[in-house]
């Protein structure tokens, strides 16, 4: 008999959030080699420390909850013209020009970025990126682009931070599997204040 199909979201062309649907699919076939994993929620990303924190206004008392020792609210004051000069810049929502952010820091400062507004352009988030990359070899900044790749051991370790409560996970919302195109919507609009998360059903 065969199996019950899966739920899934699927799409057939290239644009925005509207082309995914949800839709009923086969479930894979595992093989000898293959391991079969049931997912039960996944975030939603774009493209998906003694620190400093820019947010905003109303985001500033969770930022100090996590651990961060100052804050700037980004609506009031713009750090890249705060005459203040960085070693590190950790760029998690790319609303700052490569330039912008070369500006402010020190001759030895390391630049990292995760990633960029989208603005329901793909390619834009990858454009900085591409600049860095073409211009690292003469500058004396270090550029990067933080990539990830999944291990096991990865895995251990944050799974014993999250045990003994040293990183605490921020949800902003969570989206039922049929409306992962709300989820990528509000995530483009560039204000989500942690991590979106889609649930899956059980079935």
């Amino acid at each position: 008999m065969n199996e019950l199909p899966m739920k899934a979201i699927v799409y057939h062309k290239y644009g925005s959030p509207d082309v995914l649907e949800l839709a009923d699919i086969d479930k894979p076939v595992v093989t000898d080699d293959d391991v079969l994993v049931r997912v039960r929620a996944a975030s939603v990303n774009p493209f998906d420390w003694h620190f400093m924190n820019v947010c905003a206004a109303r985001n500033v008392d969770m930022v100090r909850s996590i651990g961060a020792d100052h804050v700037i609210d980004y609506t009031q004051e713009d750090y890249t013209r705060s005459g203040q000069r960085y070693d590190l810049i950790f760029d998690a929502a790319g609303n700052h020009s490569l330039s912008d952010n070369r500006r402010v820091l020190r001759s030895k400062g390391t630049l990292v970025m995760v990633g960029g507004a989208m603005n329901g352009n793909w390619i834009r988030p990858l454009l900085p990126a591409l600049m860095a990359i073409v211009i690292s070899p003469f500058v004396s900044h270090t550029l990067a682009l933080l990539l990830t790749r999944g291990s096991k051991e990865d895995l251990i370790i944050m799974q014993r931070l999250l045990e003994a409560r040293t990183v605490t996970p921020v949800i902003d919302r969570t989206y039922p599997l049929s409306e992962a195109p709300e989820a990528i919507r509000y995530l483009e609009q560039g204000h989500a204040r942690g991590k979106v998360v889609i649930t899956v059903g059980t079935a």
